[in-house]
């Protein structure tokens, strides 16, 4: 222990510069913060105090256990008077020292400081107890992870590097599983199993999220102190059953070999899959990604193996041969889904309750407004859609979406608590007759439009701004204006029918309603909503509401191709050339055009229009072959 003095002290001063140290000089100016609490965030894992944890247990483990890695101090070691288990007890003794005595000795400090400067308003003692217990659980976790992979190894860099390998090993390796086998499943989620199945398999993952998270359920503490005893455990068997003369060794044991190799092919092989999966946006080059990373991988862990560049032989190919077949053969399977995945689709009597919506963001957020729906014709609705979803693959693996595509969630809430989540890329066009039923009960309105489930009492205010130029809108604050205007914006809701729900066309307004718990509800006014607007127009709020021909200066339209820039005045830049375009300042065709224009973006519609306000104001929006006002249309041919 005597030998490691220096490590003590460092980390100690280390940790004291993060804590101790931060609250004398924020105290210091304590005056100054005014109502802010300038010590709110020290406990809870800031960044110096975590880069810490993720570093020092770690170099703990290499620099303890660095004598193996050496002939030497090896011999010398293990010639003393004394058992390995002696040996390693001991120096897994010093290294739990190393983790907890600085972490105790700044966290005493600091509830010192609390009494001494007088900072009992501004944190709690639970607060630093809190952050003791965090930190040297996390610290003996990673200290034991670098133990067990430091037994596997006779290279002391690569104790270093294998063991942040071991640790961002589950979360790494299960992303680039996901991402891999999205392309080959049908409805398979990555979303879902990359936020809610995997960042918190890697300590070093759920290490980042401390700031946000600082505190720890007992079953997530349980599992560190398992995961940590049975690393220790593993650790003490694979040290005695090590050889003195593994040193310089990529791999101490001759078992794990064949585990290393093909464990580093095999993520390789995903990375490389992965990459250019991504970069070519195309399966041909996924595949590409798949053998080039693979061979890389395969022909490097076979040098670090050999210790040699010539490897070339009938061995090293037969290898690689068995670990492509196997591939091929897993990869195939999930082509094939032989598993069932693709076709599994519940009963309408099994499901409690069914998620329907775009993406599955808001269901795994467990956000109030997620959609759920129980009524049984909802329902049978949505696994309809699903059916029809499940057998329509032309948009697997596109690796993209473009205009009039959806990324459209389902999770099954099913009887004994079990879900199934899928997830599917569509073009909304083909499934309106499935949507439809679906959009226009009463259930679907009451999930995505919540005015319909509030109380005029409950609401302090509503505000309208136009998406479509700048300003503060229009505020209501009187009481009987709120009652009047809930009940015309929830008969234009239930009365709309599917078309009217989804309409994109003309210029819209986000309303958001205060209400008296400082919570809101926000919805998109659309255009369609009649009862409404006449409403705004009587009360003379709609020209605040929304962009009216009144607030428009002049129009510009072009039509366009794919080639030419996204607004009108690139274009006018690009290579100088003549383009043909239509310019009005006629109210009655600017109201025309106001009402049918896309009220986004979109890239595949083949009219492009600039709006130029009187205040200055521009925005572009486009026209598609359908909506194109017939004055427009006609200029053009």
């Amino acid at each position: 222990m005597k030998r490691f003095a220096w490590a003590f002290i460092g980390y100690f001063v280390m940790l004291s510069f993060a804590m101790p140290i931060q609250l004398i000089m924020k105290a210091g100016y304590l005056e100054e913060q005014g109502t802010y609490n300038p010590f709110e965030d020290i406990f809870r894992f800031g960044g110096f105090d975590v880069m810490l944890m993720a570093v020092v247990p770690v170099l703990a483990g290499v620099f303890l256990f660095r004598y193996m890695q050496s002939r030497r101090s090896a011999d010398m070691y293990h010639s003393l008077p004394l058992g390995r288990d002696a040996i390693f007890n001991s120096k897994l003794a010093v290294g739990a020292l190393l983790c907890l005595l600085p972490v105790v000795a700044t966290g005493v400090i600091c509830i010192a400081l609390r009494s001494y400067i007088g900072l009992q308003e501004y944190f709690t003692f639970n607060a630093v107890l809190n952050w003791m217990y965090i930190s040297v659980l996390f610290n003996m976790t990673l200290f034991l992870a670098s133990v067990l992979v430091g037994m596997t190894t006779g290279i002391s860099v690569m104790h270093w590097a294998l063991t942040y390998i071991y640790l961002l090993l589950p979360v790494g390796l299960s992303a680039l599983l996901v991402f891999n086998i999205k392309p080959f499943m049908h409805g398979f989620s990555e979303e879902y199993y990359l936020t809610e199945k995997v960042m918190y398999f890697s300590p070093l993952a759920r290490m980042a999220e401390l700031g946000s998270r600082f505190t720890m359920k007992p079953v997530e503490i349980g599992a560190y102190v398992a995961a940590s005893t049975v690393m220790a455990a593993i650790a003490g068997l694979l040290y005695r059953a090590r050889s003195t003369e593994s040193y310089s060794r990529a791999v101490a044991f001759d078992v794990f070999e064949p585990v290393f190799r093909y464990g580093v092919t095999f993520c390789s092989m995903l990375l490389g899959g992965f990459f250019f999966g991504q970069t070519g946006n195309s399966m041909g080059w996924m595949i590409f990604g798949y053998v080039a990373g693979s061979v890389i991988g395969y022909l490097i862990v076979q040098m670090m193996l050999k210790r040699s560049l010539v490897i070339m032989d009938a061995r090293t190919l037969a290898g690689y041969a068995g670990f492509a077949a196997a591939a091929v053969l897993i990869f195939g399977g999930m082509k094939l889904d032989i598993t069932g995945f693709e076709k599994r689709i519940p009963q309408a009597g099994e499901v409690d309750r069914v998620y329907f919506g775009y993406g599955i963001y808001n269901y795994i957020n467990g956000y109030e407004e997620a959609p759920f729906y129980t009524s049984e014709d909802n329902i049978k609705n949505v696994i309809a859609m699903h059916r029809k979803m499940a057998g329509d693959k032309k948009y697997l693996g596109s690796w993209g979406s473009g205009t009039g595509y959806a990324s459209i969630g389902i999770v099954y809430e099913l009887e004994g608590g079990k879900r199934l989540v899928r997830n599917y890329n569509v073009k909304l066009d083909e499934y309106s007759e499935f949507l439809k039923p679906v959009y226009e009960s009463v259930e679907y309105k009451r999930a995505n439009y919540r005015i319909l489930t509030v109380a005029p009492e409950y609401v302090d205010k509503i505000t309208l701004r136009p998406t479509q130029k700048s300003g503060n809108g229009i505020s209501i604050v009187d009481n009987s204006e709120i009652k009047e205007f809930i009940e015309l914006a929830n008969k234009d809701i239930k009365e709309a029918s599917f078309e009217e729900l989804e309409n994109t066309r003309g210029c819209s307004s986000s309303v958001s309603l205060l209400l008296s718990n400082n919570k809101s509800i926000d919805f998109m006014y659309n255009k369609g909503f009649e009862n409404t607007r006449r409403w705004l127009e009587q009360k003379g709020y709609l020209s605040r509401a929304v962009l009216v021909p009144e607030d428009v200066s002049h129009i510009v339209v072009e039509k366009r191709t794919h080639e030419d820039a996204y607004s009108i005045e690139e274009n006018e830049i690009k290579d100088n050339k003549s383009i043909k375009r239509f310019e009005s300042r006629d109210k009655q065709q600017i109201a025309v055009c106001l009402d049918n224009l896309s009220d986004s973006y979109e890239p595949g519609h083949p009219y492009i229009i600039g709006i130029y306000t009187s205040g200055g104001d521009s925005f572009y929006a486009t026209f598609d072959e359908e909506s194109v006002p017939d004055f427009v249309e006609s200029y053009f041919k």
